[in-house]
């Protein structure tokens, strides 16, 4: 489980330990009939989805097949609140899911767990070289998303003001699948993206958001404040021992560390192999958890570790002993690079008193003040992370002293009590 999942499943116990019957929706793309389990508790209700993802469905031309399906659970269980957690472009849940939901006057409430719904790259970084200010501009977007692919900045500047000038001038080329008509789709692309952006906070009662930065970006793309809630920065699922390991002082010249997270590109463990094992440093250690969910990548990891006995595989972590073994280590390194919206793990890592180092990104500059409680670099570089990690290790007592500044990290009942406030339950007339 991700950290959506995650915070999602704790949302939903939190709800239900205050009383109230809850349930999760999701599509089911095994199955031709409705489905349902319960997971820790929490009961699942799964509507039959075709596994078939296409052009039309990923461009919003089409959309999924279950839509009825949906409809018809919808209709049986009434329920009395809706709350989207997450919409896809394809064949998940979708903003036409939210229409549905609209029709049933069903009250509805949505959360932004991921940036891909301003930035379609997810990464903020304009032609994944310079920060972006998350502002939706066609012309803008599409040259970044072209320059993306991998296509030279002239062409993709070319190709980018091409489309916008076709989109302004209505026509749609989106049913036509060539090379060429894909390349000025984009600025068309754009726009949907942005309009689908704008009637999902107009269709909900409220939209939530986990920091105080996403906020700022909505409000810059002309969403309304007053339709947008801040969420506390909290700790979801079980946080494990929270009895902090004292580390001996003979000990502080061996120094722990270790990367958590999902072995996938977009969260940059081929940069953090590459900066550590350019870097002389007996006694230093690197221990890597996580799930292989790219096995390309996962071989490329381990070609850049070429069995250094300082790196070790540790396999996957479960998610309610996270806490417990990070306290066993002396800084967490987060090399992701895409905009994560509120990382997980460094949370964890904030409970169990260890200090991260990450990219200077939006949620990382929010939740780190660097040389305090944790350590910023240059997004996306290996040069920056190797001179950072370098630094620090020949600076060790740095290390020590910045756990004595870490912050507390709030209970998710925090949290819970946060959505009951805003669904207007009073707990005496459940």
């Amino acid at each position: 489980m991700a950290g959506t999942e995650i915070y999602v499943a704790a949302l939903a116990k939190g709800i239900m330990q205050s009383g109230y019957q809850v349930s999760i929706v999701k599509p089911n793309y095994k199955e031709t009939g409705y489905t349902s389990y319960t997971y820790d508790g929490i009961p699942v209700l799964e509507y039959p989805e075709s596994p078939v993802n296409n052009r039309a469905l990923q461009t919003g031309r089409q959309f999924p097949e279950g839509i009825a399906a949906f409809e018809k659970l919808l209709e049986e269980e009434r329920p009395h609140i809706l709350h989207f957690q997450e919409l896809s472009g394809s064949n998940g849940v979708t903003i036409e899911h939210v229409r549905i939901a609209v029709k049933l006057n069903i009250r509805l409430y949505f959360t932004f767990h991921l940036i891909s719904y301003v930035c379609s790259t997810s990464t903020l970084l304009y032609k994944n070289k310079y920060p972006c200010n998350g502002v939706i501009h066609i012309n803008k977007c599409s040259v970044c998303n072209l320059s993306q692919k991998g296509l030279p900045d002239f062409i993709a500047e070319a190709a980018g003001r091409a489309g916008w000038l076709i989109n302004a001038m209505g026509i749609n080329l989106t049913g036509q699948n060539s090379s060429i008509t894909n390349l000025l789709s984009y600025a068309r692309y754009i726009k949907m993206h942005q309009n689908k952006l704008h009637e999902l906070v107009a269709l909900c009662e409220k939209v939530f958001v986990l920091n105080n930065w996403f906020r700022d970006i909505l409000v810059k793309n002309g969403l309304p404040a007053k339709n947008i809630t801040v969420l506390s920065r909290a700790m979801p699922g079980e946080a494990g021992n929270k009895t902090l390991v004292e580390r001996p002082a003979a000990a502080t010249t061996a120094v722990r560390l270790v990367y958590m997270g999902r072995i996938c590109k977009v969260k940059g463990l081929d940069i953090l192999l590459s900066a550590f094992t350019g870097i002389n440093a007996p006694g230093v250690s690197l221990d890597i958890y996580g799930m292989v969910t790219e096995e390309s990548f996962h071989q490329e990891c381990l070609a850049l570790a070429n069995n250094n006995p300082r790196v070790q595989w540790k396999g996957i972590a479960p998610p309610n002993k996270v806490v417990a073994l990070l306290q066993h280590y002396d800084l967490l390194v987060f090399p992701s690079i895409v905009q994560e919206m509120s990382p997980l793990v460094t949370m964890e890592a904030a409970m169990a008193g260890v200090p991260v180092l990450a990219p200077a990104m939006y949620a990382n500059v929010e939740a780190i003040s660097d040389g305090e409680n944790g350590w910023l670099y240059p997004a996306n570089t290996t040069r920056a992370l190797k001179n950072k990690l370098s630094w620090l290790l020949g600076n060790v007592p740095l290390i020590m002293e910045a756990k004595k500044n870490i912050r507390p990290v709030l209970p998710f009942d925090v949290v819970v009590q946060e959505h009951l406030a805003i669904y207007n339950v009073n707990a005496g007339t459940r």
